[in-house]
């Protein structure tokens, strides 16, 4: 997106990314003290999470670009705050130690971890079995 449609250098680039941050931590800052998020609300930060998306999808300026990052950075983790809160309350008091080990790791599951080994890759320079990440 950078450098083929907003046509910027590395500077830019990494403007962009600190535009997000900088959302990001706004977004946590105005989730200290609010109220407890409702259904509603949970959803309203999803809502908005993606019309910033899709607007971001067709900005032709890089400072438009960056002002929607501002929205995206602050609706997702707004988003995120408001999911774990709400998981949390919603489940009864016996049952939320399980309902938060689910949503944990279905929270997680939607950043791809890419794997790959010899067998996989045939002209990987890496050994058979060999991961690239131990962790993984």
């Amino acid at each position: 997106m950078a450098t083929k449609v907003l046509y910027l250098g590395a500077a830019g680039f990494g403007l962009l990314g600190t535009f997000m941050a900088a959302g990001g931590i706004v977004g946590n800052l105005s989730s200290w003290r609010r109220r407890d998020p409702d259904l509603r609300e949970f959803a309203g930060w999803a809502v908005l999470f993606g019309a910033a998306e899709a607007a971001a999808a067709v900005m032709p300026a890089a400072w438009a670009y960056d002002v929607l990052l501002l929205v995206i950075g602050a609706a997702i983790q707004l988003f995120a705050v408001s999911a774990t809160v709400y998981v949390q309350q919603d489940a009864p008091a016996a049952q939320r130690g399980h309902a938060l080990s689910s949503y944990n790791p279905g929270s997680w599951a939607s950043f791809p971890r890419v794997r790959s080994s010899s067998q996989d890759w045939p002209h990987s320079p890496e050994p058979a079995g060999h991961w690239p990440c131990p962790a993984w």
